[in-house]
């Protein structure tokens, strides 16, 4: 709203008609001979320069003359400055001029000679004389309007001044000099009610939006009319949005301006402390007594800034934070973090001051900036860590301090971007070199080493003295070196006795060492395969670990988890653990458990989920920032890619680039595995044949177990497309031969395989045993290629029956999997038609199949249909049976697909 020149601006005149009518009949007063005095006060910013426009334009209206004379802060130092004015006012009117007494010749002897003819024109003509802000008027000034203010009690004078209310209380001139008068008359300006405030927004607007805008506008100005002026025209600006604060901040520096300097100041310090404050510690912020920072506080709260001891709203204080100079807002955050830290405030609290003040020169607080730091990232406040970090790095008053600040921040920086953490590899290794680098950060720094594919480097750090003993002090310096390179980089570590760690640790250095109880669980599932007393020591150790201090404990045991065959388990933890990453703000560490939850769901054969979770792996953080362990979401994605059939992109997949050391890691074993399958799955057999090999080949090299990857059963396959059966036969036997009874994923594959390169007639049993086990550890799409194996060998041996319903099963399972290069292949041999899933079922067990599906409890079915809770226990199992489902979810998709 743009007020025009002599007008008076609605916001203000929206409830001030009273205070107009004080001023008519002062106003008759003086034209009746009766001289007057009205005095204008108010808080900061109510409207008294508005209500003076006001009474000039009311002035005028009745014929009278109004001479305004204005003041400003430089005045107080311009002696005669109002006097001038008024003398310049009345020759501009005089009818002849006298050029030898000019305005500037006013000397103090001469303020009387003014006076009496300031009246003796009075009695020609009546005059209104109006003075704003009469507290910025100089000494000799206020003096002579003290002195006409006396004088004009028997003239034709109406004398208007306005001053504000400070923390100081009114002006002198006016609580001491006329207040008191007889003739004087005090006008005292409030705020805006919510009244007022709805009536100016109908007023602008309609009825319906002053009824729902005006107690917000209300609570946030305070029925500041200068404030609501900015905060009118934002909303009106734009009704669909809330308060965009533009014309409120500049609303806001208008006040500021207008306020006392103590006032001021103390917005400012509320600004700066970020939330309410008593005037005790607000006054020692601003070192100033308590009784004075109180008497401010109570003049911004009756100006409509304050409410309840601070803003009244986010948007009033980021406002001042904008008008508070860069100088002294860094002062204040500095003096803020001092005065924080001595009365016992959280960590946090003083290192948002101190990353606000940006002062390196406080070293004062680097431990603290670390103690910040680590609360921040529990909170996940990724920002305030690396803030801290980072102004620790450069307030450390020593090398050592300043490479441990560093390091700090790498670790930091490593769970947002490992890309970032990589820059201080350089000076952190030359540390440890020079002994300056503290133990405790030398096992972080091999970690990152390695994740970046410097394996030969992680290891000369392995061997230095600098290497951390346990927090216990009691285990071999040898058991804390990094053991997870015995399963990370298998080869590296078996030509480096002295990372191994010791074979049969006992059960105390397990306790003391979870680390590496967990790598030593790892290990022995590489090398031997997972038993069930393996599986529950995973997740004993996953019990214990916390996610933002043991990430590669976490990850070791759920590796562990998922090579056992605890899927179910395993899922449940990475989903858990996956969204306490991102809650956490960590995209690294939540990238790494999407990629083993993607692995997870495609050895469960969902791969639409194992899809969308590689997919994501991959997006969170950049192919570079994931550095060897970038293998792992690609293999998972091309074998996820080349079973549905979607085999351009798989080959994409391949695009992506890969560290030169991907191959001495575990996840190589991974990704070639998963480009043998892609070239085969494309009739690529020589190659596929070559990457399973050299698969193979690292394996048996490194010594690692063959359930791990059944590299094996894959090359017999490739063998067998290239008409090699004997050399196809000889290493399904050798597989065979070299797995466990526990072995089950692995053993079912290596049975396929069997069936594959063997006689006609063996094929049905050994697919039949292969199926059991698949089905025994939830491997749906390994089971829907056994079984449309299985149907093939029945066929083949003149089954038809039978192989329709392996058929079928298969086809059911390749839908739910979303296999879509296995139903494609069905599709070319079809076999007998495959019945729908629900056809295979009773009218009871449907009825009890449909209900369970829409998601009703036994207990819930068993009183719908009439039966007891077991009879639909029985029921159930039979529909799992026949549908070959194994939970109410795999049942309500089967149903939605017939």
């Amino acid at each position: 709203m743009v007020l025009a020149h002599g007008e008076a601006d609605a916001v203000t005149l929206i409830a001030r008609e009273g205070k107009l009518s004080v001023f008519r009949a002062e106003l008759r007063h003086a034209l009746a001979g009766r001289g007057r005095v009205v005095i204008v006060t108010g808080p900061v910013a109510t409207g008294r320069t508005e209500l003076l426009v006001a009474f000039a334009a009311e002035a005028r209206r009745q014929g009278v003359r109004f001479l305004s004379l204005t003041t400003s802060p430089a005045t107080k130092a311009r002696a005669l400055a109002v006097v001038k004015q008024l003398d310049r006012e009345l020759r501009q009117r005089e009818e002849t001029t006298r050029p030898e007494a000019s305005p500037s010749g006013v000397l103090p002897d001469q303020m009387w000679d003014l006076c009496d003819r300031l009246l003796r024109r009075a009695d020609r003509e009546p005059l209104v004389i109006g003075v704003d802000d009469v507290h910025d008027a100089d000494p000799a000034s206020r003096l002579f309007l003290t002195h006409l203010a006396r004088q004009l009690t028997a003239s034709r004078v109406l004398l208007v001044l306005t001053a504000p209310i400070t923390a100081d209380g009114v002006d002198p001139i006016i609580a001491t000099e006329l207040v008191y008068q007889p003739h004087c008359r005090q006008i005292v300006l409030d705020t805006l009610s919510v009244a007022d405030v709805g009536a100016l927004v109908a007023d602008e607007a309609d009825e319906p939006t002053a009824d729902r805008l005006a107690p917000e506008l209300h609570a946030v100005s305070g029925g500041s009319p200068l404030l609501l002026r900015g905060l009118l025209h934002d909303r009106l600006a734009d009704m669909d949005r809330a308060c965009a604060f533009g014309g409120l901040s500049s609303a806001v520096a208008r006040f500021l301006h207008r306020c006392d300097p103590v006032a001021r100041r103390v917005a400012y310090g509320l600004a700066v402390l970020t939330e309410p404050s008593d005037a005790v510690t607000l006054g020692r912020l601003l070192d100033v007594t308590g009784e004075v920072t109180r008497r401010a506080m109570d003049a911004l709260t009756v100006a409509g800034l304050l409410g309840d001891g601070y803003f009244r709203h986010p948007g009033v204080r980021a406002a001042v934070m904008k008008e508070i100079p860069a100088d002294e807002r860094s002062a204040l955050h500095l003096r803020a973090a001092r005065l924080m830290h001595d009365h016992g405030a959280a960590a946090t609290t003083v290192a948002r001051h101190l990353v606000a003040a940006d002062d390196p020169t406080c070293n004062w607080a680097v431990e603290l900036l670390y103690e910040a730091a680590e609360q921040a990232n529990t909170d996940g406040d990724v920002t305030l860590v690396l803030d801290s970090l980072e102004l620790a790095c450069r307030a450390s008053a020593t090398d050592a301090q300043r490479v441990a600040s560093f390091a700090m921040l790498a670790r930091a920086e490593w769970r947002i971007n490992p890309t970032l953490a990589a820059r201080h590899m350089g000076r952190l290794t030359a540390a440890v070199r020079d002994g300056v680098l503290a133990d405790r950060h030398v096992e972080p720094l091999a970690n990152w080493l390695l994740w970046c594919g410097r394996a030969e480097e992680a290891m000369a750090l392995a061997r230095t003295e600098s290497w951390p003993a346990d927090s216990a002090g009691s285990l071999d310096r040898r058991t804390r070196r990094p053991v997870w390179l015995a399963w990370l980089y298998p080869g590296v570590a078996r030509n480096s006795p002295e990372c191994h760690p010791p074979e049969t640790p006992d059960n105390a250095t397990l306790v003391l060492n979870p680390m590496l109880h967990a790598a030593t669980l790892l290990t022995r599932t590489l090398s031997q395969g997972a038993g069930r007393e393996t599986n529950g020591e995973a997740e004993r150790i996953l019990h214990g670990a916390m996610l933002h201090e043991r990430t590669l404990q976490v990850l070791t045991s759920l590796s562990a988890m998922v090579l056992g065959d605890r899927l179910g388990e395993a899922a449940h933890w990475c989903d858990f653990l996956r969204t306490s990453a991102a809650s956490r703000r960590a995209p690294t560490i939540e990238a790494l458990f999407s990629a083993v939850r993607a692995e997870i769901a495609l050895r469960q054969g969902d791969l639409s989920a194992a899809e969308r979770h590689a997919v994501a792996a991959l997006g969170l953080i950049s192919p570079k920032a994931w550095g060897v362990a970038v293998g792992m979401p690609v293999a998972t994605l091309v074998r996820t890619l080349t079973a549905m059939g979607r085999h351009d992109a798989a080959a994409d997949q391949f695009r992506i680039p890969t560290p030169n050391t991907l191959f001495q890691t575990v996840f190589g074993l991974f990704y070639l595995r998963a480009r043998g399958g892609h070239f085969q799955a494309t009739g690529r057999l020589s190659a596929a044949l070559l990457d399973f090999r050299t698969c193979g080949e690292l394996m048996d090299r490194w010594e690692l177990g063959p359930a791990l990857l059944p590299w094996r059963s894959d090359a017999a396959m490739a063998c067998l497309g290239l008409g090699r059966t004997a050399e196809a036969r000889k290493l399904v036997a050798a597989q065979l031969d070299l797995l466990a009874p526990d072995h089950h994923l692995a053993r079912g594959i290596t049975l396929r395989a069997e069936a594959a390169v063997g006689p006609a007639k063996r094929r049905p049993a050994l697919l039949r045993r292969a199926a059991d086990l698949l089905r025994e550890c939830g491997a749906r799409l390994e089971l829907a290629h056994t079984l449309a194996d299985l149907g093939r060998a029945y066929e083949q041996v003149g089954r038809p029956k039978l192989a329709g319903g392996a058929f079928g099963e298969a086809r059911a399972l390749a839908r739910q999997c979303g296999a879509g290069q296995l139903l494609a292949d069905l599709t070319r041999h079809p076999g007998p038609a495959e019945p729908e899933p629900s056809a295979r079922l009773s009218d009871a067990e449907r009825r009890v199949a449909e209900l369970a599906a829409r998601g009703h409890t036994n207990r819930q079915i068993a009183a719908t249909l009439y039966l007891t809770v077991s009879t639909v226990e029985q029921h159930l199992t039979r529909v799992y049976r026949k549908m070959n489902v194994s939970s109410r979810a795999d049942l309500r998709l089967d149903f939605a697909n017939s």
